[in-house]
């Protein structure tokens, strides 16, 4: 049985190869997000890590919290800003998002993936 650092590297480097695959294009950011945080991390208790956010001691805690706001943003049934439609707001978190990925995805040690 695998102890629990194995575990945690192998749900990082599951993250990793989807992460490249969504900042290369090939998978849509917000269901590759969800994907990397509902399945590949969460095969890990990362929240028994946490500092003060989720994710935050493998620097995820960001773009948690852009596929938490997209989420909610998406199920708003208002308005939640004056100047901006929610569609412009989605598109500007989904944007956000896929940069902080990118970001995270070149601070990590694993090589990308070539699929």
């Amino acid at each position: 049985m695998p102890d629990n650092s194995d575990l945690r590297q192998a749900a990082i480097q599951r993250a990793c190869s989807i992460a490249d695959e969504i900042v290369a294009g090939r998978r849509n950011v917000i269901e590759g997000a969800k994907e990397l945080f509902w399945e590949a991390l969460d095969d890990y208790d990362f929240a028994a890590e946490a500092k003060k956010y989720i994710y935050d001691s493998i620097g995820l805690e960001k773009a948690y919290g852009l596929l938490d706001t997209y989420s909610d943003l998406q199920d708003a049934e208002y308005q939640w800003q004056k100047d901006k439609t929610n569609e412009e707001l989605l598109a500007e978190v989904r944007t956000e998002l896929l940069d902080e990925l990118s970001t995270w995805r070149h601070r990590q040690q694993w090589p990308k993936s070539t699929s």
